[in-house]
């Protein structure tokens, strides 16, 4: 193979190297979830409910807590208190404040239709519930995917550590078919990204974008490869 073309020279190495450096530690830092809020005031209410809950996209959900008197741990009912619930966006817009109400089984829920969970995402939500004397309130969010499971993030850095190992040998040994298998790797890490987007958080900006720089630099190798396997043929 032509040892003097950019994909196999020491100058197209460190360029290609440097670009998935840099989409590695931009996507790593811009991953960070939201952090989870809960406040408690010193004499009141305080609400139990199920921490940083995975929701499956365009899927109902029901969500349930409780709620205790501060002072002396007793459940509190409907009497003489009521709750609200908010819901905003992955983008921060409230989509609605609604009442809670006190179910026969001893809980308070609410049902969310599936039509709020349109968009991967985290999508923020609170509770506060109120007497005339007391009150007390819950933040956190919902992580929205499109399973309904904890985004992997160490699944994807695995395929792009694999794919870039790859790439590397292919250069080192100047094989072409190494570097477009590796590339065949890194093509599948931009498909990912653009389907799902990264760690879950999915967007038409952020990590669409990501996505298809990383699928049009693996199929620029790809072909570049291929184009100089059959010029050295020929």
């Amino acid at each position: 193979m032509n040892v003097k073309s950019f994909i196999l020279n020491s100058k197209g190495q460190k360029i290609l190297i440097g670009f998935l450096f840099l989409f590695f530690f931009f996507s790593f830092i811009s991953a960070a979830p939201p952090v989870t809020q809960v406040q408690q005031i010193q004499a009141g209410y305080t609400i139990q409910g199920t921490p940083q809950q995975i929701i499956m996209q365009n899927q109902n959900f029901q969500y349930n807590f409780f709620v205790y008197n501060i002072t002396n741990g007793m459940e509190k009912t409907n009497v003489s208190m009521g709750c609200y619930f908010y819901l905003s966006d992955n983008e921060g817009t409230l989509k609605f404040f609604l009442p809670v109400y006190y179910q026969p089984q001893g809980y308070w829920g609410i049902n969310i239709a599936k039509g709020n969970f349109t968009t991967i995402g985290y999508y923020p939500y609170g509770v506060k519930c109120n007497s005339s004397v007391f009150g007390g309130t819950y933040v956190d969010y919902f992580e929205v995917t499109n399973s309904g499971k904890g985004a992997n993030p160490n699944y994807i850095w695995i395929v792009l550590a694999l794919a870039v190992g790859v790439l590397i040998l292919g250069f080192s040994i100047k094989d072409g078919w190494v570097t477009i298998l590796g590339s065949i790797g890194l093509s599948y890490v931009g498909l990912n990204i653009i389907l799902f987007g990264i760690n879950g958080v999915k967007d038409n900006v952020y990590s669409w974008a990501w996505g298809l720089i990383v699928l049009m630099v693996a199929i620029y190798v790809i072909v570049k490869s291929a184009i100089e396997m059959i010029e050295d043929v020929l």
